[in-house]
């Protein structure tokens, strides 16, 4: 079995600059992703695919894709597309993926792990993922995000409130706990053959909510979520609880 990670990144001047931790920048969580898969020993079973939206020109000064042009890695790739928005570029990524899927170079036992360029990763994340691969809990899509609106005690985000009532199930994989969530933003990892019953949908580019609706409700998708964080959305306000992850 192989993750076959996404990463979808743009100039960053065109990036939310709002409500960011102090210590965020695009590059510090890129290396922090680059580090925690060379340090893995599953790391062989990465295969990486570079995906810049803009133009080579830009691309060729970006911090972000220089580092990945020059380390060593197994399985990795680069894509340039011209996008122009989030939303086109989301479109790109799962044409590339499908047509990776089409050509055998992404097994029907393998992972994909769509991926932003604001995330930042706790150092045992693919550990983790490889181990409730192996046990016995049923799941179709995982976020490695655990969204703090989730518990509507300790986040002042409006969005919180919606959730104050919802209840789930939380099942243990032998390392860590994961419980069934309803939604997640655009980074998540998904089954293969997952991605061949719902590719229909994820071509649409539905934003976040509204797409997790139709996968859990219509698809019966069930989407865990890790306890504690295997990574954090790099929003200030919206970070994953109980780690300090401005010591990673």
């Amino acid at each position: 079995m192989k993750i076959h990670i996404y990463f979808r990144h743009t100039d960053i001047s065109r990036t939310t600059k709002n409500n960011r931790p102090e210590w965020f920048s695009h590059e510090n969580c890129f290396i922090n992703l680059i580090n925690t898969i060379k340090e893995s020993k599953y790391k062989d079973q990465i295969a990486f695919t570079f995906i810049f939206d803009g133009s080579l020109n830009v691309a060729s000064l970006d911090p972000l894709y220089q580092h990945f042009e020059n380390i060593d890695m197994n399985n990795k790739k680069i894509f340039i597309i011209n996008g122009g928005d989030q939303r086109k570029a989301w479109r790109e990524c799962v044409k590339l993926v499908d047509e990776d899927r089409r050509v055998g170079k992404i097994d029907k036992n393998d992972l994909i792990y769509f991926l932003e360029n604001d995330y930042l990763h706790e150092s045992k994340w693919i550990d983790e993922i490889f181990n409730l691969v192996k046990s016995n809990i049923r799941w179709d899509m995982a976020t490695l995000y655990d969204h703090p609106d989730k518990y509507s005690e300790y986040c002042e985000h409006l969005d919180s409130l919606k959730n104050k009532n919802k209840k789930t199930i939380v099942f243990y994989s032998g390392s860590r706990h994961w419980k069934i969530a309803p939604s997640t933003c655009a980074t998540y990892i998904m089954k293969a053959r997952v991605f061949d019953r719902t590719k229909i949908i994820l071509k649409l580019a539905i934003y976040d909510y509204k797409l997790f609706l139709i996968l859990t409700k219509i698809f019966r998708i069930r989407l865990l979520s890790p306890i504690p964080a295997l990574s954090t959305h790099c929003m200030a306000s919206l970070l994953s609880p109980s780690i300090n992850w401005d010591d990673l």
